[in-house]
């Protein structure tokens, strides 16, 4: 999430295994009428492409 946006939640946390990335997608929604479109998919490789840009390793 982007530090400017007003509904990010940025909370220094380390990680569960030592070398592991910080970096977690805790909640994901899509609502019941935008199923099947495709929606989460998208909104989640847009998450992995930012990761990639940003140099967060991904596991």
């Amino acid at each position: 999430m982007r530090p400017n946006c007003p509904r990010s939640r940025v909370r220094p946390s380390p990680g569960p295994i030592r070398g592991c990335s910080t970096t977690e997608i805790s909640t994901l929604y899509v609502q019941p009428r935008h199923h099947g479109k495709g929606i989460g998919k998208g909104l989640l490789n847009e998450g992995l492409r930012k990761c990639a840009t940003d140099g967060v390793p991904l596991l």
